[in-house]
Parts: structure tokens; C-alpha cells; sequence
């Protein structure tokens, strides 16, 4: 099973962004991710979260490309 869960402050957002986050295939990219939040989410921490899902993106760039996180041998 997978999960997924981030520190919003409502249940219902949290809910949200796992159910935007569960399943998507981050090898095609983020912008869709993005699309999504910026069409669909209006909380007041947007910003933070496509910040987030930015850097999920990059890391998971930067370990299918064989990089190791910094300061750490995992990323999650």
C-alpha cells in the first residue's frame, strides 16, 4: 500500500495533496503535479506546497539519476 501525507493544518487538505500525490508517476514530469494545485487547490499554503512537490520532483530526479540526497543516504 502506498501513502502519502504532508503537515497541512485541515484533514481535508491533507487528504487532498495525498490523493493528488498517490500514484502519480513522477518520471513524467512535475508540471502536471503543478497544474493541478494551481487549478485546484486554493489553501493558503499553495505556495509552500508546490514548493514541496517541486522538491520531491528534484529528488526523485536526482536518485533515478544515481545522486545521493545531501547528508543522507535516503530520501524519504
Amino acid at each position: 500500500m502506498v501513502k502519502a501525507d504532508c503537515t497541512l493544518a485541515t484533514e481535508l487538505a491533507r487528504q487532498y495533496i495525498a490523493q493528488c500525490l498517490i500514484g502519480y508517476n513522477l518520471s513524467n514530469g512535475h508540471e502536471e503535479l503543478q497544474n493541478i494545485l494551481e487549478r485546484q487547490y486554493q489553501g493558503s499554503a499553495k505556495k509552500a506546497v508546490a514548493t514541496a512537490m517541486r522538491i520531491i520532483y528534484d529528488k526523485y530526479r536526482s536518485f533515478k539519476n544515481g545522486e545521493s540526497a545531501e547528508g543522507s543516504d535516503k530520501f524519504i
